[in-house]
């Protein structure tokens, strides 16, 4: 009896060490394309030990990443390639994030987020102000505009200058929205130049003060 437990045991090892290991994933997945309305972004699966079928979760998350929802219109689970809408209210402004298992396992390998989706038109200005036109500006003053743009541009950019009567020279270090007044600038109308850039190219506005006293 002692010699045929030990032949069945011997026979549940090795049948047991045949058994097939579930995938592993070696390397994450990643997300590649323009990040453009329209355009394709593909997912990149990474690295998986064995030959594994697998499959795709596609998610679109607001800016930060903090709310995620699953977009099944945007691929099924066998959808490596997708094209995100440009309808007002879809992608455009969004982040897209994918999930990756293999063999239907529960358990998802997640991408990083993607940039923000553009428009793939120029970006439109809506709305700017924050500079009074008619009152000169004096040193110490702290100058505040603002420009708001549609098509969720990737970057938004802005530089100050000193205009004279008929150049503006860019004031070194000044890139920020807000700006105080110095003495250098008397004399001199201020000029704020925003620019922001899309997926369809860039576009720039502009706004200018009353001379410095």
């Amino acid at each position: 009896m002692i010699r045929g437990a030990a032949v069945s045991l011997l026979t549940l090892v090795v049948v047991g060490s045949g058994a097939a290991a579930s995938p592993r994933n070696l390397t994450p997945p990643k997300l590649y394309g323009e990040f453009v309305a329209g355009r394709a972004v593909t997912v990149d699966p990474g690295r998986w030990t064995g030959t594994p079928t697998l499959q795709y979760l596609w998610e679109r998350c607001t800016t930060d990443g903090s709310i995620c929802k699953l977009a099944p219109d945007l691929g099924d689970e066998h959808a490596t390639t997708v094209h995100p809408h440009g309808q007002q209210g879809y992608d455009v402004g969004v982040r897209l994030k994918v999930g990756v298992t293999a063999d239907h396992a529960v358990t998802f390998v997640w991408t990083a987020l993607s940039p923000v989706i553009t428009a793939a038109a120029r970006p439109q200005l809506q709305t700017k102000g924050g500079i009074d036109p008619y009152t000169p500006p004096r040193i110490g003053m702290l100058l505040q505009p603002y420009f708001n743009w549609a098509g969720a541009p990737r970057s938004v950019t802005y530089r100050w200058q000193r205009c004279g009567v008929t150049r503006c020279v860019d004031i070194p270090g000044a890139t920020k929205l807000d700006y105080r007044v110095r003495a250098a600038d008397i004399g001199s109308r201020l000029r704020i130049v925003s620019t922001a850039a899309a997926g369809g190219g860039s576009a720039s506005a502009s706004e200018t003060t009353k001379p410095v006293r």
